[in-house]
């Protein structure tokens, strides 16, 4: 037990205290001694505070998909359903106010359709803010016994907690041994401003190969062997120049096969009719490229491997 003499003071302020800690706290009086003299009363009722700890123990997340909304889940104490949760939110210059239940037909849409968002140990609400702000989060849980447990998470600007929906492949195209992939931007403010993630496996294989997109595009060309299957997966997050934020989830796994090669026929170009000849990446290495071309009937036809050595060109 620790007494502090506090003085003539009516109000004092407690440092150092252990975050989710309890601890108990009476007050007491007398008079001052000097116009009077008397001895100390009792004490008062005793008050437990916890103070405040991080979000980070129950996993606290928010994000926002649309730039518009903020969406925050945290766990669920499953041993103790009788606890209540409550989210509470601000920007500068604003009071606090109460998040409200995520309702998941609001809108006319579903909250999304990932996983762990129909995963029954979350508690999720959503909120609007009102400006570009600052914004400040706290999660109070009351338990059973009327103890209020307060969590609190680090201020942050709604850019950077970007975390988007699935992406939408809108295309799969295999042409020889090399897969053309296309797909939706999630929103088009972030269009510009997202990088991309793919991972593909060969048919009964565990691990995955995976290709990190930086540049700002949409599709990308994979080169795969021939005779074989894939599964395939793509996932998106900003790139952290104007907006930050966190991986999507993984879209639905993609099956993709490349068939074996039938066409024996023998496609020579020269080297200087090849765009890439001028690529300084490409001087003095050894490639094997793959032609696709068309024939008189319009229909797309798949030429074999070449070879070519591209050299410095000349002055």
């Amino acid at each position: 037990m620790l007494d502090i003499d506090v003085g003539s003071q009516t109000a004092y302020a407690l440092r150092d205290l252990e975050p989710g800690v309890l601890y108990y706290i009476c007050l007491r009086s007398k008079p001052n001694e000097v116009s009077l003299s008397g001895f100390w009363g009792p004490w008062s009722e005793t008050v437990i505070i916890v103070p405040p700890m991080s979000s980070d123990k129950i996993s606290l997340l928010c994000f926002t998909s649309d730039l518009r909304k903020v969406i925050c889940e945290w766990k669920r104490d499953t041993e103790n359903p009788d606890v209540q949760h409550a989210l509470f939110y601000k920007q500068i210059d604003l009071v606090w106010q109460r998040c409200g239940v995520w309702n998941k037909s609001q809108n006319g849409s579903s909250l999304h359709n990932w996983k762990n968002h129909q995963d029954e140990s979350l508690h999720t609400c959503a909120f609007r803010p009102e400006n570009d702000s600052k914004i400040y989060v706290i999660v109070n849980i009351t338990t059973a016994s009327h103890l209020v447990l307060t969590y609190i998470k680090e201020p942050f600007l709604l850019q950077h907690i970007v975390r988007s929906e699935p992406l939408k492949v809108r295309k799969m195209e295999v042409f020889g041994s090399s897969l053309h992939l296309e797909w939706e931007p999630p929103l088009l403010e972030l269009s510009g401003h997202m990088m991309y993630e793919i991972r593909y496996r060969e048919e009964n294989e565990t691990e995955w190969k995976t290709l990190q997109i930086q540049h700002r595009a949409h599709s990308e060309i994979l080169d795969l062997r021939m005779g074989t299957t894939y599964s395939l997966q793509i996932r998106t997050k900003p790139n952290g120049e104007k907006f930050q934020g966190l991986w999507s989830t993984w879209t639905d796994n993609m099956q993709v096969t490349v068939p074996a090669r039938t066409d024996n026929k023998q496609v020579t170009v020269p080297a200087n009719t090849v765009a890439l000849h001028h690529h300084p990446y490409f001087r003095y290495r050894q490639i094997s490229y793959i032609f696709i071309y068309k024939d008189r009937t319009q229909t797309w036809k798949d030429g074999s491997f070449g070879e070519e050595v591209f050299s410095q060109p000349q002055p």
